[in-house]
């Protein structure tokens, strides 16, 4: 089955679902964030904040409390502030925004550096948590108090890529330059990082299965 968007330029692109069962997905030139309703069959769209530039959003992530998180790009030839998570509550139908600013934590950042959230989600606990490939960076973000924190990948250049939680918390990632998977536990902050027996696999996408056993694709093992 398909759903027309309401909006004819919308180039909707990254996709998740609540807790409800609510799909929501980026307006990437729509430059909304829009719901639909598979029992209702409706979609319902809202508009990021005007005062926020020209920023469309790219990644989504919902939480469980129902929240739905978002990463941003600017648009072409557009230098208005991107270095920032944006965050919706449906409850009240407000938008919030969140800089991407790093004044403490584990490892700090270059201001020089621009954060660019990849393959974001968030944690049982709403903890947001994305890789920035140009840092070679894990980072989470904590409305709860911690705030924003990086954490250096100990492999170099590995160019961390594609995200998901296991059921103890821990967070798993692919090391594509590097031939790795990686692992980072919370509890302890700290790394370990798993060689693949292919040689040159080129790991991509990740995911957790019930059992907790994790899985990932080798792009150019096939």
């Amino acid at each position: 089955r398909e759903f027309v968007v309401p909006d004819e330029t919308s180039s909707p692109h990254s996709i998740t679902v609540d807790p409800s069962g609510n799909v929501w997905f980026a307006e990437k030139v729509g430059k909304n964030l829009t719901m639909f309703d598979p029992a209702k069959k409706a979609f319902k769209v809202y508009q990021l904040p005007s005062n926020w530039g020209n920023v469309a959003p790219s990644l989504v992530a919902s939480g469980p409390n129902g929240a739905v998180w978002f990463s941003v790009r600017r648009w072409a030839a557009s230098e208005d502030d991107a270095n920032f998570l944006g965050q919706f509550d449906p409850v009240t139908g407000s938008f919030r925004k969140h800089p991407l600013s790093n004044d403490e934590g584990e490892v700090s950042r270059s201001d020089a550096i621009e954060v660019k959230p990849e393959d974001l989600l968030v944690d049982g606990n709403g903890v947001v948590w994305f890789l920035s490939p140009n840092e070679n960076k894990l980072y989470s973000f904590d409305t709860s108090g911690a705030g924003l924190r990086g954490f250096t990948i100990p492999t170099p250049n590995c160019y961390p890529r594609g995200i998901a939680v296991d059921q103890a918390g821990n967070i798993w990632f692919s090391e594509a330059n590097e031939n790795k998977i990686g692992k980072f536990d919370p509890s302890f902050m700290k790394f370990n990082e798993y060689e693949i027996p292919t040689a040159f696999a080129n790991p991509g996408m990740i995911a957790v299965d019930g059992a907790g056993k994790v899985w990932f694709v080798e792009m150019s093992a096939n």
